[in-house]
C-alpha cells in the first residue's frame, strides 16, 4: 500500500500504485459481551460491539488511460458498531453445533463542504451469517460437516465523487453471495 512503484495486477486487468502519503490507521474499541452456557459442549453468546478508526485505510480506483488504476488513501475517521449471536446447540439427532449471525453498520464521514459524501466503510459487510451441521461417529470413523456462509454487499473499491453527483466514478462493490462446503 505504501510503496512507491506501480505494477499491473491481471487479475484486475489494471494497475495498482502504492501511496508513499498514507497514514497508519488506528482503531478503539469496545465490546460487550454475554455468555450462557446451558450444557457442557452448548453456548450462546450475545454481543455488542463499537469501533472508531483514525485514518483508515481504504482503496480508491479513478479512471487512466484506457483502463482503470486502483491505488490507497486515508479517510479522516470511520466507526462501525453492531450486534452478534452465537449459538451452540447440541442436538444429537441433527449434530446441529453451531450458528453465529452477526450484524455491522459502518460509516465513514466527512466534513461539511468536503466533496465526498458519506458511505459505508469499505470491506465492511452489514451482516455476516455462518451455520454449521456437524455429525461425527466414533465407533465408526465417520464425520462430516455441512457448513454455510453469507456475506453483505460491501464496497470493495471506492470510486471518486465529483461536484455533480450524475458524474460520479461509482463505488465497486462485492455483492452478497452464499457459500455452502460439505
Amino acid at each position: 500500500e505504501v510503496v512507491p512503484y506501480v505494477y499491473f495486477n491481471f487479475e484486475r486487468d489494471a494497475n495498482i500504485v502504492g501511496n508513499t502519503e498514507l497514514k497508519n490507521a488506528y482503531a478503539d474499541n469496545l465490546e460487550v459481551r454475554y455468555e450462557f452456557y446451558p450444557a457442557s459442549g452448548e453456548m450462546i453468546t450475545v454481543g455488542a460491539f463499537y469501533k472508531r478508526f483514525k485514518d483508515p485505510i481504504e482503496e480508491t480506483y479513478n479512471e487512466a488511460g484506457s483502463g482503470l488504476q486502483y491505488t490507497y488513501h486515508n479517510a479522516k475517521n470511520a466507526e462501525t458498531f453492531g450486534i452478534e449471536l452465537d449459538m451452540k446447540k447440541s442436538l444429537d439427532f441433527i449434530g446441529l453445533r453451531g450458528l453465529s449471525l452477526v450484524y455491522i453498520h459502518s460509516r465513514v464521514r466527512f466534513e461539511e463542504g468536503a466533496p465526498e459524501r458519506d458511505r459505508p466503510l469499505a470491506g465492511q459487510s452489514p451482516y455476516l451469517v455462518n451455520a454449521g451441521l456437524f455429525y461425527q461417529h466414533d465407533d465408526k470413523g465417520i464425520s462430516a460437516s455441512l457448513l454455510y456462509n453469507r456475506i453483505g454487499k460491501r464496497i470493495e473499491s471506492v470510486g471518486v465523487p465529483m461536484q455533480d453527483q450524475n458524474e460520479d466514478i461509482p463505488d465497486i462493490y462485492e455483492m452478497p453471495r452464499n457459500s455452502l462446503d460439505l
